[in-house]
């Protein structure tokens, strides 16, 4: 989600849901993980925000930074530095770290009852 257009569209978003917040940072990719999830009303929502490069972003963050949010039954976030300003190489690892944020996530929860 590259734009408010897009965030109102997709996500539902509106002023007061971003109000004190900025993107690329934990808190956000939280709040648009539990958006996702909850607009899906899915068990769990996902969520990446970063700058994949090749340069920093216009909030002053440099190439190769991101926070990634798991949302659901726990919730985890982690930010990244990886250095790196090749768009394409930042994408791919920005989804496997959060795919791997996802797993960990999931490797943490007690094993539910199938009548769970």
């Amino acid at each position: 989600i590259y734009t408010r257009k897009a965030g109102r569209g997709l996500l539902g978003l509106t002023a007061d849901d971003v109000v004190g917040m900025r993107a690329e940072t934990e808190p956000y990719a939280l709040m648009v993980a539990n958006k996702i999830r909850d607009k899906l009303r899915a068990t769990w929502g996902l969520s990446e925000s970063g700058a994949a490069g090749p340069s920093g972003s216009p909030y002053g963050d440099l190439p190769g930074h991101v926070c990634l949010a798991v949302a659901g039954p726990d919730s985890k976030t982690r930010t990244l530095e990886l250095g790196l300003s090749d768009r394409a190489v930042n994408m791919d690892l920005f989804a496997r770290q959060l795919l791997r944020l996802f797993h960990e996530t999931l490797s943490s929860q007690s094993p539910r009852s199938p009548a769970q």
